[in-house]
């Protein structure tokens, strides 16, 4: 379920008790191709950064584009680290996604 005014993302779940929320904030031209900055989601207490993906890419064709082949075209950081996909997240954890820095 997507409220689009707030920006927030909740996944249905029987046991509300259990549940984690994060900041997601995308940068460059991950910005640009989904038109947001930043989103609040609810998930399950223990859900990666992989279950976060499965849940925002059903916002759409673009999100579901950049998030379906995650590893390949996406940096990811938690609370300003850079992390793996695998990551296990915890309440109130901000998660960033990137595109990969190229020098020059």
């Amino acid at each position: 379920m997507v409220n689009q005014a707030s920006g927030l993302v909740k996944q249905v779940y029987r046991d509300k008790k259990n549940m984690i929320n994060v900041k997601v904030l995308f940068f460059a031209n991950f910005r640009e191709l989904l038109d947001c900055s930043s989103i609040n989601v609810e998930l399950n207490t223990g859900a990666s950064i992989i279950d976060l993906c499965h849940i925002i890419k059903n916002k759409g064709e673009n999100w579901s584009t950049l998030f379906t082949n995650l590893k390949s075209n996406v940096k990811i950081a938690v609370n300003q680290e850079i992390t793996i996909a695998e990551h296990q997240l915890k309440q109130g954890d901000e998660v960033a996604f990137f595109p990969p820095v190229t020098g020059g």
